[in-house]
This record gives structure tokens, sequence and C-alpha cells, in this order.
């Protein structure tokens, strides 16, 4: 079997291009359970071996209607897209084949259509981050875990204003991290073309908790409902939960015993979490037009550091009407003022009358200091 094609592409050296389907099965041991390495509710993923390094093949599931023009957007947005937080697109394979079933009792054949529908992307070691989501006293370091959101911001910068695309299903899943912890995103299943402002779809195809509530209640899609996702991702990355902790507000207390532990206690640090809440937590606003843009962001935070990675004070951050350099005690109460208000909203709206009552009598600890 020839893969001198493939392994031109992983190398570089040639651009991604349509692949055979003897290739991927050839490459994948025809689709063995040995090589899956990972699967959802429309595809599942095989890794591919090449004599000069691995692959990623995902193969979309037949028993789905296959709409062609959902794959064919997929295949087009991924083709304009290179950049280090974008896992990288290698090909794809668009097999259309005719199989002859006899009809028992029948000397008479009826003809179907076979057709399979495959991606192939560079092959991401380290999984998933939703494998290395985790509180606060656990797990990856708070250095690593910035890094991360700072890498997806830049990859979803990158999607939104140089590409005019957005997701439509961000998720720790569609995270990806290679060996050095870049994260890179991935699954571009329900992404497309930005046509129009805003968009309508009959179709729910997003993940619940992460999907923003003007696209689960009404199918409307913006570059801000993947803002409402990245929000939600962020809150996940700096406690381990997907919303701040009501009845234990001690998200920096926890840190701060973690970085006393290993002697990383900083200024900075401090700084970096409350400035991450507050992205998050404005990220998930209700109403799309209160939501920053990922440009917006991206501006802040490479103004807001200095040549040494420190965060300025002479900056105030953009969105929130609290400046992220204020004494965290009161920038954290007040976020967390706003929260229980989103919060009681959000869990009346998407669950029951009962989640409501239940949120207002949690209430917030008036007393809490996070550096106490």
């Amino acid at each position: 079997m020839n893969h001198e094609v493939l392994e031109r592409i992983l190398e570089g050296r040639e651009n991604p291009t349509n692949l055979s389907l003897s290739l991927l099965k050839d490459i994948t041991e025809n689709f063995s359970e040995d090589r899956e390495i990972g699967h959802g509710g429309f595809a599942t993923v095989y890794k591919g071996v090449l004599p000069n390094g691995n692959v990623a093949v995902k193969r979309i599931k037949s028993s789905h209607s296959i709409k062609e023009t959902l794959f064919y957007r997929e295949v087009d947005s991924l083709l304009n897209i290179e950049h280090k937080n974008v896992v990288r697109f290698l090909g794809f394979c668009a097999s259309t084949d005719q199989i002859a079933i006899k009809i028992e009792g029948s000397k008479e054949r009826i003809y179907a259509e076979v057709r399979e529908r495959l991606l192939c992307f560079e092959y991401i070691s380290n999984g998933s981050l939703r494998k290395y989501i985790t509180d606060e006293l656990r797990g990856l370091e708070w250095n690593t875990r910035y890094e991360i959101i700072r890498g997806v911001c830049e990859g979803l910068c990158h999607l939104h204003k140089e590409k005019q695309i957005y997701h439509m299903d961000m998720k720790p899943d569609n995270i990806l991290l290679d060996n050095d912890m870049v994260p890179k995103i991935t699954d571009f299943g329900l992404s497309r073309l930005d046509e129009m402002t805003q968009t309508m779809s009959k179709d729910r195809l997003g993940s619940l908790g992460y999907c923003a509530p003007e696209y689960w209640s009404q199918g409307k899609m913006s570059f801000k409902s993947d803002m409402y996702s990245l929000g939600v991702i962020i809150i996940e990355l700096v406690t381990g939960q997907k919303a701040l902790p009501i009845n234990n507000n001690k998200v920096l207390r926890r840190w701060r015993h973690r970085w006393r532990k290993t002697g990383k206690e900083t200024e900075l640090v401090y700084q970096q979490v409350a400035k991450c809440i507050e992205i998050g937590l404005l990220c998930q606003e209700i109403d799309p037009s209160g939501r920053p843009f990922i440009w917006d962001i991206i501006d802040d935070i490479r103004q807001a550091e200095g040549v040494n990675g420190s965060i300025r004070n002479d900056s105030e951050y953009k969105f929130g009407q609290a400046s992220s350099y204020a004494p965290l005690d009161v920038l954290v109460s007040y976020r967390l003022l706003s929260l229980v208000v989103f919060l009681c909203y959000t869990q009346w709206w998407s669950y029951s009358p009962a989640s409501l009552g239940s949120c207002l009598g949690s209430g917030v600890d008036p007393q809490f200091n996070p550096l106490h």
C-alpha cells in the first residue's frame, strides 16, 4: 500500500488532499477495535500508523444519515485553517460504493449505496482536556492551566477573526493537548462559515452544559455562542467545576493553600486567577450582546501582560464594571454575587422552579475574604 502521499502531508511537504479509503483502512488495520482512540455520537476516531509517524482518522458513523453539506462544510473549514492551537488537518475521504443485496426467496437483487466519510488529522498523544479537569488542589499546576486558557483563546481568535468560523461545540473533549500541553481545538462537526451575522439552525447538536442558551432554546448561532462555551471551559479549568461553587466560596483560598505548599505564591498568580474568573463569568452573560468578542479578550491579555509575563497595574479590564486589579476580596465577592443571579436564572431556565428556590437559598457569605 502506497503511504507516501500521506507521509509527505504529515511532514508538511504537501497540502491536505483527498485520501483513498483503502489507504485509511490499511493504516488503521481495517478500523480495528485495537486502534480505536475515541468515539462520540457521530464518529469514531482511530489511530493510523505510518512509517514516519501516527495520524488520527475520524470515521463518521454510517448509522446516522450523513449529510453531504455538513461533511463538506467541515472539510472546507479545515482546509482553510492553520494555527498552532488548532489540530492540523491532513486530508479527507469521500467514498461511495454500490453493493448488491439478494432478496430472500427471489432471484432479484436490490442495490444499496454504501458511503464512507472520513477525516484525517495529526495525532495528539496526550488526549483531551477532559481528563485533566480537576479542582484547585490537585492536577495541573496553575501556570499550565493559564497557558491552556490562553492557547484556547488564541486558537478561537484565529477561527473567529481570521477565518470567520464559529465552532458551535466548544468543550474540554474537543480540546486536545500535545506532549508540551499545548491546547489544540478540534472537532468542527458543527462549525460553519459566518455567511450572516446571525443564523438559525433546526438541529440542536451542541453539548449540554456548554451550549449557549440562545442556541439551545432558539437555534441562534453566532460568535457569541462560542464565547459562552469558552466561559464555561475557563471556569472549569480554574475550579474543576462548570460553575463557581456558591456554598463554598474558597476558590482563591484553595489556590493559596496549594501555592504556599509549593512555594509558588505570588501577586501575579492571584491576579491571573481573578482575571480568568472574571472573563469566564462575562462570557456566560445570558444576553449574547453582553459577552466580549474573543479578540477583545486576546487584546486585553496581551496589553495587560508585560515583557516578563507580569500583569501591569495601570490597565483596567475592558469588560467588567470592576477592575481586574482591584483588591481580590472586592473583585471576587462582586463576581460571586453576579454569579448567584446568573445561576439562579440558568437553573430555573434549564431545569425547574425547584432549582430556583435552592439557588436563592444558598446565598453568598458576606464575610468572605479570599485572602484569609
